[in-house]
């Protein structure tokens, strides 16, 4: 699977602190605090049948009032919209089917504008056939 694209900056290979105190060892990291969208692609090629994985936010971001979404998309259809992303959340896990998908898109979307964002990653990740 190829990475296409990026979010306002490359995601960051994350070892990090979610908000409930947890530390993953991998992960990817993203900041909506440049700006209220961002997205990244990966290239499946019809090879991977399943993806799964947990949102969370970042430690750092556990008192931040400020609100987003993720939402991941196959082939530009819609698979999965997380719960509002906030202080005080709790992680969110996804089991998605990807059976026949060419390119995987993963968005954040800021609902609330505010000067500020919101740090999340995208943890205990991966693509299976």
């Amino acid at each position: 699977m190829d990475c296409l694209g990026s979010w306002y900056t490359a995601p960051e290979k994350w070892k990090g602190k979610d908000n409930t105190g947890i530390v993953y060892e991998h992960g990817i990291y993203a900041h909506s605090e440049k700006q209220d969208t961002g997205s990244i692609e990966y290239l499946l090629n019809q090879k991977y049948s399943i993806i799964k994985g947990k949102i969370v936010l970042a430690d750092d971001s556990k008192n931040r009032i400020s609100d987003m979404v993720i939402k991941i998309y196959g082939d530009g259809e819609l698979l999965y919209t997380s719960n509002v992303l906030t202080a005080g959340m709790l992680p969110q896990q996804f089991n998605l089917d990807t059976a026949g998908v060419i390119k995987l898109n993963i968005k954040y979307e800021k609902l609330t504008s505010t000067d500020y964002g919101i740090g999340f990653g995208i943890v205990d990740c991966g693509f299976y056939e």
